[in-house]
């Protein structure tokens, strides 16, 4: 792929695509360890818990598919490095996503948990209402 005539919009759909295919494989790490525990989460939002318990592998196992999300995008827009070097980017913005997106959480104030928690997961809407 050239970037050439790419647009910040098409670079987006592009790594939107490669979010969707990693995160709903049904044989995927999203699909098999955390789903389950993203929907319990929404249910103890629901259930207006106000301490909500996820497993202690969680961020790891985020870690891991924000890593393949990256490397995968950036395998598409940086195809002639090396797959070292993009795994090795790839594991530095992740940690970097993660950390970010932990801090935006924390900033979630024009709103409940659920409404959080919807936010940050898009798909729990469409597959549970």
């Amino acid at each position: 792929i050239s970037l050439a005539g790419c647009t910040g919009e098409s670079l987006g759909q592009k790594y939107a695509e490669i979010c969707d295919r990693v995160l709903l494989d049904p044989q995927g790490v999203y699909m098999q360890k955390l789903f389950a525990v993203d929907m319990d989460a929404l249910d103890q939002a629901r259930n207006n818990k106000q301490k909500i318990t996820i497993s202690n592998d969680y961020v790891s196992t985020s870690k891991t598919i924000a890593d393949s999300v990256t490397t995968q995008f950036l395998q598409l827009v940086l195809p002639g490095f090396s797959d070292v070097s993009l795994h090795q980017i790839a594991s530095s913005t992740s940690v970097t996503l993660l950390g970010l997106s932990a801090g935006i959480q924390e900033c979630f104030c024009n709103g409940s948990m659920l409404d959080q928690i919807e936010s940050c997961f898009p798909y729990t809407s469409v597959l549970f209402y």
